[in-house]
């Protein structure tokens, strides 16, 4: 969600920010663009609810595209990146449905 939340953040309240430095994680090597797709991709199938930042953290901490990161940047996108859910039942990413 920060590569649309940051950039959309920083449009509404410019002199916030002096820079961004936007990653996205998501991008895999190369060699998996080519040819036939070798399984669905996992977009369908993500999760979007938790109960707390702890079992964001603990799903996605050994997971890529977390795995490459720091445990820090994890915990960090688990703890700032969830709003309460609509629903009332826990908490759910950012500006996601």
């Amino acid at each position: 969600m920060g590569g649309h939340s940051l950039p959309l953040a920083a449009a509404m309240a410019p002199e916030a920010f002096a820079e961004l430095i936007l990653i996205d994680p998501v991008i895999m090597p190369p060699a998996l663009y080519t040819g036939r797709p070798r399984e669905p991709h996992f977009r369908p199938r993500r999760r979007n609810q938790w109960t707390s930042p702890d079992e964001m953290f603990e799903s996605f901490k050994d997971r890529l595209p977390s795995a490459p990161g720091t445990p820090r940047s994890c915990a960090t996108t688990a703890t700032y990146g969830l709003v309460p859910a609509g629903d009332g039942n826990g908490l759910r990413t950012g500006l996601s449905s």
